[in-house]
């Protein structure tokens, strides 16, 4: 039972918060951008692959995804060293990182499609292998850091608020620089910029990992034999609640940020620094109230605000099909669902740790990294999904083959129709099904507050052995 002795609230200091906020802008930055609507727009409508191609590398790259992640996961979490279990990966792991990003943008064969397809493929496994070892670590890092709900929605409301400077210039100054022109030349100073974002978020995860609290006593722990660790996850059930409908929301996020691309360029047909004004309404709104969310939070529980956001990203989505043809109109649809998407964000990472926490119920075990792998090898198969699906929904309403042979392409009214139903409905209706998966969701309620305050004391515990030992290593080596 828990102990009545353990305190509601946690506290870390604000430098620790910092560091997880800024190692946040360090990997969304690449990641938001080399596994999004940004890099699919660049490699079909810029480098000139067929929407037929390009969609065909989303989906066989799904399957490298569906092993990669799984097994760096479990790594990491078996991991020991000197630096613990997490540093390493953020501090070594970081210049590579950044090279892999850079050379999503200078594809080797440029003759060909074929040569074009196979670039795009082999530039995206590189750089998922070393985001995965990045993103795994800072997706988890809620979760080990602290414990209670009201803790863990504050430090991912921070981390928010720090990392959104370098998350809306990484989405930004894509969109900006991609869409200036209208032809399917590239601005020269697209891929220079790409290199300057790389440089930066390699310099936030080098600087964020000397500040980072992991929980060193789990390193002294054993972990539980690789297929045991699967096992043991995949008979968590609300983890695979929660999968499902997290699944599902990442379709509906990922078509969104790919179809803002095309929703800008050939329905709104604006370009350039115009074309960043829906993102920055999506990501500022999603700010502010976030805010809001956070209060809701400590007063109904994240389960419940989680499915107001998505009752919200429903809404704007099927609103946005029948106004959002024009400006502001459009404006008005994207600022409902920035709300919705900031509530549906900030949860995500919160419901995922409480996850973590009732594996530690079950297995005595902390594996943070192992569950973001787990995660990842359900919803990185998503991004591919959607990005396919997308791609597919707009060839087939007319989108040209190859937009590389059409300068000063303009887009259909058939092309146009075909966009809005990829960009609003299909969204929409994939949101309702990750909503009605999270009506089953368990983690809820004043027994799962007590369970949750039993893992803290379980925490506080282990601390006290951990530091017991190590005061007994020193006085032997003391004595020796």
């Amino acid at each position: 039972m828990p102990s009545e002795s353990i305190p509601a609230d946690e506290s870390l200091p604000f430098i620790r918060k910092l560091a997880y906020g800024v190692a946040y802008i360090g990997n969304l930055s690449l990641s938001q951008i080399a596994l999004g609507g940004a890099v699919t727009f660049f490699y079909n409508t810029k480098m000139g692959l067929s929407p037929y191609y390009t969609g065909l590398a989303w989906l066989i790259f799904a399957i490298w995804n569906a092993i990669n992640d799984p097994l760096i996961g479990i790594i990491e979490d078996r991991t020991k060293s000197r630096w613990g279990r997490r540093i390493p990966y953020l501090r070594f792991g970081a210049p590579f990182y950044a090279i892999s990003f850079v050379m999503v943008w200078f594809p080797l064969f440029t003759q060909t499609e074929l040569g074009l397809f196979f670039s795009f493929l082999v530039n995206l496994f590189i750089f998922d292998t070393l985001y995965s070892m990045i993103g795994l670590i800072t997706y988890g890092l809620p979760a080990e850091m602290v414990v209670t709900a009201k803790a863990r929605s504050n430090l991912i409301m921070v981390g928010a608020f720090i990392s959104a400077i370098g998350s809306v210039i990484g989405l930004v100054l894509p969109m900006i620089l991609l869409t200036v022109d209208e032809s399917s030349a590239l601005n020269p100073v697209f891929r220079p910029s790409m290199i300057i974002l790389a440089v930066f978020s390699m310099g936030c995860l080098i600087w964020a990992s000397f500040y980072i609290k992991e929980n060193q006593y789990a390193q002294r722990e054993d972990a539980l034999p690789f297929f045991k660790s699967i096992t043991e996850t995949v008979k968590n059930t609300p983890f695979l609640i929660f999968e499902g409908a997290n699944f599902f929301f990442t379709i509906a996020q990922t078509i969104i940020f790919t179809g803002l691309y095309y929703f800008n360029a050939f329905v709104l047909d604006i370009g350039g620094l115009k074309s960043s004004i829906p993102l920055v309404l999506i990501y500022g709104f999603s700010l502010v109230f976030t805010l809001v969310w956070n209060k809701l939070n400590q007063r109904y529980g994240l389960k419940k605000v989680f499915m107001v956001a998505l009752l919200l990203c429903i809404v704007s989505g099927t609103i946005a099909y029948f106004i959002a043809q024009s400006f502001y109109p459009a404006l008005f649809v994207l600022i409902i669902f920035g709300i919705g998407y900031g509530g549906v964000s900030l949860n995500q990472v919160a419901i995922n740790a409480d996850v973590i926490d009732y594996d530690e119920l079950q297995t005595s075990k902390r594996r943070e990294t192992t569950y973001s792998g787990m995660n990842a090898l359900i919803t990185k198969p998503a991004i591919s999904i959607a990005n396919a699906l997308f791609l597919f929904i707009i060839e087939l309403f007319g989108y040209p083959h190859n937009i590389d042979e059409i300068p000063n392409y303009v887009a259909t009214t058939s092309v146009k129709t075909g966009i809005m139903i990829g960009f609003t409905l299909i969204p929409a209706l994939v949101f309702l099904i990750a909503f009605l998966f999270m009506l089953f969701y368990p983690l809820d309620g004043n027994e799962w507050k007590k369970k949750k305050q039993y893992v803290q004391e379980i925490h506080q515990r282990k601390e006290i052995e951990y530091l017991e030992i190590l005061r007994k290593e020193q006085e032997s080596s003391l004595r020796g």
